[in-house]
């Protein structure tokens, strides 16, 4: 499995995870934060990292569990949507 795939497939599942119908493909070539523009929170957010370890994990892009955490917790600093709070703000 390419490493492309498997991002293109992550990023995919955080939008599903955080209930919007956008993708990878939706994302693909803009310039500007669209990171930051969507929500989701932090149990879909804890979700999505740990459905994420699992997925690199299984396809054998990392060699083990930890090295998966570790990577998902780029992927979230990288590309993941900004956490809503409970309280009604944005961290």
């Amino acid at each position: 499995m390419k490493k492309e795939k498997a991002i293109k497939d992550i990023i995919d599942k955080m939008f599903e995870i955080a209930g919007y119908r956008l993708g990878y493909d939706d994302m693909i070539g803009r310039d500007d934060d669209w990171y930051s523009k969507y929500i989701m929170t932090e149990q879909q957010n804890n979700e999505w990292i740990s459905w994420g370890a699992e997925y690199l994990y299984k396809n054998k892009l990392v060699h083990s569990k930890t090295m998966a955490k570790i990577e998902m917790g780029w992927m979230n600093l990288s590309f993941g949507l900004k956490i809503y709070n409970n309280d009604n703000t944005r961290s």
